[in-house]
């Protein structure tokens, strides 16, 4: 319907898809400075995120991956000589073929 205004989205969606857009946006060639790496790689969208992806990580490593306890350090954190790019990108091929763990969509893929 021409003039029609979609439905306006969630506050916490619209939210999300700014913050995404703010975070991700990429300056022209050449105007990229180190404070700008740095508020990206520190602002609390981007840490929510990350975070997000690691709980996703976690739930599909535990569900998918035999003797599941190997794949973490004593800490809790991710042993990445286990955790190869290999399980990465069937990680992200799950995620991103419908697997039910469900991780905070960036818009990068």
């Amino acid at each position: 319907m021409e003039g029609a205004e979609d439905p306006p989205l969630p506050a916490a969606r619209a939210q999300r898809i700014k913050a995404i857009q703010t975070v991700f946006r990429t300056p022209p060639p050449g105007q990229l400075d180190a404070a700008q790496v740095r508020r990206a790689c520190t602002s609390a969208n981007t840490k929510k995120a990350y975070q997000s992806y690691m709980n996703g990580v976690t739930k599909w490593v535990k569900a998918t991956q035999d003797s599941a306890d190997r794949f973490f350090n004593q800490d809790g954190s991710l042993n990445l000589t286990t955790f190869t790019p290999e399980h990465f990108e069937n990680f992200l091929m799950y995620i991103m073929n419908g697997g039910k763990h469900k991780v905070a969509d960036t818009g990068v893929l």
